[in-house]
């Protein structure tokens, strides 16, 4: 029988780290007013476990996925500057 691996959650997070599940949340939203000591005890907890966010998750929270969806009807090379124009407008918005 193949073993299931648990996936690591931000309850395991904030275990490890002395912290509370609320403070796992701000840090990982990057929120203001968090103490330097508590941000980087949290920090090192997600380096330790190798914490990913659930994004699929988070969507489902917030009730929105930040996702853009995009439908080409064909390839050629008179339809790549729209590509590139598409490609500028999600850096602009969503690449920090």
């Amino acid at each position: 029988m193949v073993e299931q691996k648990k996936s690591i959650t931000m309850k395991d997070v904030a275990l490890e780290a002395g912290v509370s599940v609320g403070t796992v949340s701000r840090v990982i939203n990057k929120e203001k007013g968090i103490k330097e000591v508590t941000l980087q005890k949290v920090e090192q907890a997600i380096k330790t476990l190798n914490y990913i966010p659930d994004y699929y998750a988070r969507g489902m929270k917030k009730n929105r996925t930040e996702t853009i969806a995009g439908i080409h009807s064909f390839l050629n090379s008179r339809c790549m500057w729209k590509m590139k124009f598409t490609r500028e407008i999600i850096n602009y918005f969503y690449v920090q």
